[in-house]
């Protein structure tokens, strides 16, 4: 049998597995919980399902899956915990009948056990289902059971679901006033919630690049200072840089711009990325009127550019191709269209840092594809 599925009262090795797992873990560093688990040979149902939620945090539903299937089933919270993350899982590939019956378990559980805390965690991660299926008052319909929670983590949740129903319902003014909210009651010199700082830090930083949100940039970085954010959270700490770096840029602050700018590259996750950094930088010093300057972060662009195959990109780091395909229009036209080209052959790109079905996209493509048509004399085309 399994190690994971032994009965019995936990050994001290699984006790200690377990202890220093959860610390890591509500630390925010997921992937360091995951290699403890990982190492060792002897672990309980509540550490399997740990690293089953640390599957779910890089969105590998089947590996969730996989983890738990084969797992015990019972009547206690842990069980009722092990049903709600493999709904999750199964609510994130799309398998919504599935997912709907195991939170049905969870919740059932939490109800016989009378849990408080089971229950409105069954309700908050139901609500996210929801928000992949678009069912945004389904979602704003289990509100109140998450608000019902009297606790700092379950009200910061109910705010951060809300923000998530604002944002497929495109009132990102109300958005935003509700995530800066979310933000002041996060300490950011203490490790505590750092999945919702994360994410609401970075979506805060795109909205505040999109339209003039005053309170928004001192909000930011505050939360972007204190404790540093885990490796996890990488990926939202680069675009938090980046899009409060252009907010800045949109407000005649270019010094503040440029430092965020060049700063964003420490945390890029792919050779993609930095060159969408570099090539950014250079479009801030050409809008500076500065062609040296801007000429030489082309070239840094060009170099991390040239290491990634682009074929493989589907989302919007793919972007980062129309980027310099315009830069390159004034400079080389063949150039410009040697990227826009390399743009066109895979179109269909899902882009998680811009809003859901977000025509920004389809309008991207368009102005690239004129002002490199009208580059190369195709007047009519562009």
């Amino acid at each position: 049998m399994n190690a994971r599925n032994r009965q019995g009262p936990p050994t001290a090795q699984q006790l200690a597995l377990l202890s220093a797992m959860s610390e890591l873990w509500h630390a925010g560093r997921y992937s360091d919980a995951a290699r403890l688990y990982d190492r060792s040979p002897d672990r309980t149902l509540e550490a399997t399902i740990m690293r089953a939620r640390a599957y779910l945090q890089h969105d590998d539903a089947p590996a969730t899956i996989a983890l738990l299937e084969p797992t015990p089933k019972g009547n206690d919270a842990l069980s009722g915990c092990r049903a709600m993350v493999l709904a999750q899982a199964y609510a994130q590939i799309g398998n919504y009948d599935l997912a709907d019956l195991l939170f049905d378990d969870a919740a059932a559980i939490a109800l016989q056990l009378s849990d408080a805390a089971l229950d409105a965690n069954v309700a908050y991660y139901r609500a996210v289902r929801f928000l992949f299926e678009r069912s945004t008052n389904a979602a704003r319909e289990l509100l109140p059971r998450i608000r019902a929670l009297p606790t700092a983590g379950g009200q910061l949740r109910a705010l951060y679901l809300e923000s998530r129903i604002f944002d497929q319902e495109a009132r990102h003014r109300d958005q935003a006033r509700v995530i800066i909210e979310l933000l002041t009651r996060i300490d950011p010199n203490s490790e505590e919630h750092m999945e919702i700082r994360a994410w609401s830090t970075s979506t805060l930083a795109i909205l505040a690049r999109e339209i003039y949100i005053p309170e928004a940039c001192s909000q930011i970085e505050r939360q972007l200072g204190g404790v540093e954010w885990p490796a996890d959270f990488n990926e939202r700490r680069f675009q938090a840089l980046r899009a409060v770096g252009w907010a800045y840029a949109l407000r005649g602050d270019y010094f503040n711009a440029f430092r965020f700018l060049r700063q964003c590259s420490k945390y890029a996750t792919s050779d993609a990325w930095r060159a969408i950094a570099a090539a950014q930088r250079a479009e801030l010093a050409r809008c500076r009127r500065e062609p040296t300057w801007s000429r030489q972060e082309l070239a840094e662009a060009e170099e991390y550019a040239a290491s990634v195959d682009w074929g493989t990109i589907r989302d919007d780091a793919r972007l980062g191709l129309l980027l310099l395909s315009e830069l390159f229009v004034p400079i080389d036209a063949a150039r410009a269209a040697y990227y826009r080209a390399q743009f066109s052959e895979h179109e269909n790109i899902c882009a998680p840092h811009f809003y859901r079905d977000d025509p920004r996209l389809t309008a991207l493509a368009q102005y690239s594809s004129a002002i490199v048509d009208l580059a190369t004399g195709h007047e009519k085309l562009g």
